[in-house]
């Protein structure tokens, strides 16, 4: 038979056990919450990626278009004809023009694509972190329920 202090041991323990539970419940959850928060983060930088690459495309574009046309300009202005290897010089830099915006676009894409495979992880991070809230919570009970019951089967 138990005396009250064995009672009171007990009670102390499974409310130790709670405790542990709920504080690893709790742990678990916040994680949870953290990973899902940065998973809407990356994912946002990814779009916020695209944008930027978007963009900076459009401007390189620009750019080259200002440039092709301020060498036929020159080359006009200078007497020359817009043909033969002054044609090949405007036409070799549209074309190394259009390497550096398959580059940009590229890269972009790519910085992008690593983003969104980072928010899924995050996302896929933060459903385990909760499924495991629950063995969180339980865990510390069963080994409080567990040690009690080695304790009265000792005595």
């Amino acid at each position: 038979m138990c005396g009250p202090m064995e009672m009171i041991g007990a009670a102390a323990t499974l409310a130790g056990g709670a405790i542990q539970g709920v504080s690893g419940y709790q742990q678990q959850k916040a994680m949870a919450a953290q990973s899902q928060a940065n998973a809407e983060l990356l994912k946002r930088q990814a779009l916020l990626e695209r944008d930027k690459t978007s963009y900076e495309g459009a401007q390189h574009q620009k750019n080259a278009q200002r440039l092709a046309a301020k060498q036929v300009a020159s080359a006009t202005a200078s007497g020359f004809q817009v043909d033969g290897s002054t044609l090949d010089f405007i036409e070799g830099a549209a074309a190394e023009s259009d390497l550096d915006l398959q580059a940009i676009r590229y890269g972009g894409q790519i910085k992008a694509n690593n983003l969104e495979l980072q928010s899924r992880q995050r996302r896929y991070d933060a459903k385990s972190q909760s499924k495991g809230a629950g063995l969180a919570f339980i865990s510390p009970i069963i080994s409080s329920a567990a040690s009690l019951g080695r304790g009265f089967a000792t005595s």
